[in-house]
């Protein structure tokens, strides 16, 4: 094990640490909370005929407008927006960023056409963050809540445009199977 610092807003429960006070354990924090984001409604197509270029409908803009405030009223909101550079995704994430002061960053592990493969490791990367948010596309997010609920092959639950699936991971766990399905998040005209 190795020492690492947390701050009392890493940890789950109240306590009467110093504020900075050095905590033992291998990954901050045991549990993550896990937001699975699909991008709002998209146009069908773009000005430049390119699938990056799709900008969100009005619709998928007031999606994201009414999930940024519900995701903030969560016991562990987003700490960190991790984002598709795809338009539509980058639009979501603006969105939600109204209701919300996070960092964001863009990860291309998270475009259209990567493999799930690629989602879980940009998940590894944030594995010490106490809450973090994925903005993507299908099929990679439902092929991911699929394989972190139940392994490889597992059926794939729906993940509609605007919706947010929220996880619990145990990053002590394997990360296939690993994780539980504990709520869903969509709101439509």
């Amino acid at each position: 094990m190795c020492a690492k610092t947390a701050t009392r807003a890493h940890l789950s429960s109240p306590t009467t640490l110093p504020e900075h006070a050095p905590l033992l354990f291998d990954r901050v924090p045991i549990v993550l909370t896990l937001y699975l984001i699909r991008h709002g409604k998209a146009d069908p197509e773009s000005p430049t005929g390119r699938d990056e270029d799709r900008p969100l409908l009005p619709r998928g803009e007031r999606q994201a407008l009414r999930l940024g405030p519900a995701l903030s009223a969560m016991e562990f909101p987003p700490s960190l927006l991790v984002v598709s550079p795809t338009l539509r995704a980058r639009q979501t994430a603006a969105r939600l960023l109204d209701s919300m002061a996070v960092p964001l960053v863009f990860d291309e592990g998270l475009r259209v056409d990567r493999p799930v493969s690629s989602l879980l490791d940009v998940l590894d990367e944030h594995l010490g963050e106490r809450a973090v948010a994925l903005i993507g596309h299908n099929p990679q997010l439902q092929m991911a809540a699929a394989t972190l609920t139940g392994g490889p092959g597992a059926p794939a639950p729906a993940v509609r445009t605007g919706q947010a699936l929220v996880l619990s991971v145990n990053p002590e766990r394997s990360l296939v199977g690993g994780a539980k399905l504990v709520d869903s998040l969509r709101f439509d005209d």
